[in-house]
């Protein structure tokens, strides 16, 4: 039965494009010769309009389940999937979202401003004084909660960031699928999260 996730493609010249490791192999390769005395057969390459076998084709029909054909594709889709385990980890310590996002800076900018005003007034910081009596009992006491908390935020955040962007680097900088691979599978953020 076809599986897109572990099939093989058969060019003309002999080339083999493997769905499963998303990279060519030879015919000689054990895997493949598996595969092959489970009784299934690969796919020839798909042929574009003018009848020549295309890379390009097999891209399309493969990039619908996410498979990735070349080098530059490949290398996009793990950049994408390191930002996406970036988010994640991201997501353990700040609530996601555009809204609070802006909510989060507008509350930094407000405790802030309130914690170095001589006389605050819950009228000027309203994103603050509506926490009065659940984050804290007064307007200062919110204040240096927020500053508190966005100050560890400062820790977490930059090492989330930092191990993220050294993975994106070494991922753009690899030359083979194997290398660019092994940047994701070796990929662990600063609170032991793996990608």
């Amino acid at each position: 039965m076809y599986n897109p996730f572990d099939w093989y493609w058969l060019a003309d010249t002999g080339q083999l494009f493997s769905s499963a490791r998303q990279m060519t192999c030879p015919p000689s390769d054990q895997q493949y010769k598996d595969w092959l005395a489970k009784g299934h057969q690969p796919t020839p390459y798909p042929k574009d309009e003018a009848g020549n076998e295309s890379e390009t084709e097999l891209a399309a029909v493969l990039s619908v389940y996410g498979i990735a054909i070349g080098l530059p594709a490949f290398k996009a889709q793990i950049i994408a999937r390191i930002n996406e385990a970036a988010e994640l980890c991201r997501g353990k310590y700040i609530t996601p979202g555009d809204g609070q996002t802006m909510t989060y800076l507008e509350k930094i900018n407000q405790a802030r401003a309130c914690l170095a005003d001589q006389s605050p007034q819950a009228a000027d910081y309203p994103m603050l004084a509506a926490e009065i009596d659940i984050t804290a009992p007064t307007l200062l006491g919110v204040a240096e909660i927020v500053v508190a908390a966005y100050n560890q935020w400062l820790v977490i955040g930059s090492a989330i960031e930092a191990t993220r962007r050294a993975a994106n680097v070494a991922a753009e900088a690899a030359t083979t699928r194997a290398a660019i691979k092994a940047v994701l599978d070796g990929l662990t953020f600063p609170d032991g999260a793996v990608a």
